[in-house]
């Protein structure tokens, strides 16, 4: 087994303390991998509080970076990123690149550090556009998979780096999905369904009626229903469904506001029906999932 390559010492020219804290300890990378696999050389979820400035020197590895709330800043190749929520970064670390938090107190993101034996073909492939920045919308796997990263026990499984090696492959995909999405398949977009995808992502919490919608955009449900499929890649409701839960996870953990108000707020009035979505949808209930960032809640009484 090989450790892994990273010298802080060396690639980090400028970081707050709370930076260097959060880094979890080093992990064993074998040869193989290193030749055959995508491996990563760090992976964490970073609480950053103003004020927050991280500089970093060249090295031979991937970035990807995704913005759970606050803003951020990613000064790059003589380039400005404003980094908002539910956007995701990804750049090569052989060009020195600058963090800091962007018009906010607090901005928590994710991130994975990686290398591998595909990354410069997928890379080459997403910034060919020269663009290296998109937004994930509330139906993308990248938030899950990069979660997964983060947790995964490199310890437990046997053939931990192979699985390792999928979930980057996995998440690799999503992105260039992702930024395909955004930039060709919503501008091809029929006016009408640009629209609508608007309204859902304003007004979520309000209830709709496909035959109204129908007959407001002037076209059959049938044809909203397949154009969504089509350039959305789901269903009219399950885009407001994850909307809605998107929301709703926000406020589950930015807020004390009970979980009832917070079903109501985003338009599911039934309590029962909005926890049965939320634990389908993360395999948590909303209370399990706010103690995750508020363990001292004492809200397992709304359940």
């Amino acid at each position: 087994m090989m450790s892994n390559t990273i010298n802080y010492e060396t690639i980090i020219l400028s970081a707050p303390p709370q930076f260097y804290q959060s880094i979890p300890n080093s992990f064993n990378v074998s040869s193989f991998a290193k030749q055959h696999l995508n491996y990563f050389l760090l992976a964490d979820t970073m609480q950053a509080h103003f004020p927050f400035h991280l500089k970093f020197a060249p090295f031979d590895a991937y970035l990807v970076l995704y913005t759970v709330e606050g803003k951020g800043k990613l000064t790059y190749k003589d380039q400005t990123y404003q980094l908002q929520p539910h956007t995701v970064m990804w750049i090569d670390c052989n060009a020195p690149f600058e963090l800091d938090i962007f018009e906010s107190s607090h901005w928590q993101f994710k991130y994975i550090i990686f290398k591998g034996a595909n990354s410069a073909a997928y890379y080459t492939h997403f910034q060919q556009d020269e663009y290296i920045l998109c937004p994930i919308s509330p139906i993308s796997h990248l938030p899950e998979i990069l979660n997964h990263l983060i947790n995964f026990n490199k310890d437990t499984p046997k053939l931990a780096e192979f699985i390792i090696s999928k979930l980057i492959t996995d998440l690799l995909t999503e992105l260039i999905l992702s930024k395909e999405i955004d930039s060709s398949q919503i501008v091809a977009m029929p006016k009408y369904l640009s629209e609508l995808k608007n309204l859902f992502d304003t007004h979520y919490m309000d209830h709709f009626n496909l035959d109204e919608l129908a007959d407001t955009y002037h076209v059959s449900k049938y044809k909203i229903i397949r154009d969504f499929t089509t350039y959305l890649h789901t269903s009219p409701i399950n885009y407001l469904i994850q909307k809605r839960l998107q929301v709703a996870k926000e406020l589950l953990r930015n807020t004390q506001q009970p979980v009832y108000e917070i079903a109501t707020f985003v338009g599911i009035d039934n309590l029962n029906h909005f926890t049965n979505l939320f634990k389908k949808n993360t395999g948590v209930t909303p209370i399990t999932y706010r103690k995750k960032y508020h363990p001292d809640s004492l809200e397992f009484l709304d359940e």
